[in-house]
């Protein structure tokens, strides 16, 4: 066992001049206070993301084009409607879902069981949600990066990137800024997916990641009834 040691520990001195140093993750993960709802409040563009549902980063980079995600106070003081519209297909769909703020924690009960917080940041105008969640029987996190800004700088896409890095969740995938957004306010062209996003959906999206193959191999066998 020593021997095993010793030779991992100059594996890891022989690599430490080829790679990148590891980031000061104590500052970069720091959580938030939600003083206010307010901070959530508004129009976002959905510029990243990481998390570790297998296979997500490849279907977002083959499906999505853009999010857009408005954040608009409800009667409730604490609580917060999210619609996102998406662009897929060269077609747009929303989803709406209702988030409660207590003690700095997001809630949602449906359709998931989800916890979200803040994260520190040095972008100015961008958010950066940690999220905590199940989707049936698995437990996963998502780390999400959102702007008032299509195109946001090498610096603060590289913080976020490190961020995921310091959570030990996969390196982030961030959607193309150049990619056509949907229109700003809903028409009868964007197809609402709200009501469709139900408890029977969640089962057979949990069914899918962990069957073999997970996402990746069932969008291949839908690609292949397609042709």
């Amino acid at each position: 066992m020593r021997l095993l040691l010793a030779a991992v520990a100059l594996l890891s001195l022989l690599c430490v001049g080829h790679s990148a140093p590891m980031p000061n993750c104590e500052n970069l993960i720091q959580k938030i206070d939600i003083e206010s709802r307010d901070v959530l409040l508004g129009r976002w563009i959905y510029a990243a993301e990481s998390t570790t549902i297998p296979g997500t980063a490849m279907l977002t980079k083959l499906l999505i084009d853009s999010v857009i995600v408005h954040a608009i106070p409800l009667v409730d003081n604490n609580s917060v409607q999210f619609t996102q519209i998406q662009r897929m297909f060269g077609r747009c769909a929303s989803f709406s879902s209702t988030l409660t703020v207590v003690n700095n924690t997001m809630q949602m009960i449906k359709p998931y069981v989800a916890s979200e917080v803040l994260l520190t940041t040095s972008c100015p105008d961008c958010l950066v949600i940690l999220g905590n969640f199940t989707l049936g029987s698995r437990y996963f996190q998502s780390l999400q990066l959102l702007s008032k800004r299509r195109v946001l700088s090498t610096a603060e896409l590289e913080e976020f990137k490190k961020q995921a890095e310091c959570l030990n969740l996969p390196a982030p995938h961030a959607l193309d800024p150049q990619k056509e957004l949907c229109p700003e306010q809903q028409t009868s062209g964007t197809t609402d997916l709200t009501s469709e996003v139900d408890a029977k959906v969640i089962g057979v999206l949990d069914s899918v990641i962990s069957s073999p193959g997970g996402l990746e191999g069932f969008f291949n066998k839908l690609l292949g009834k397609r042709h």
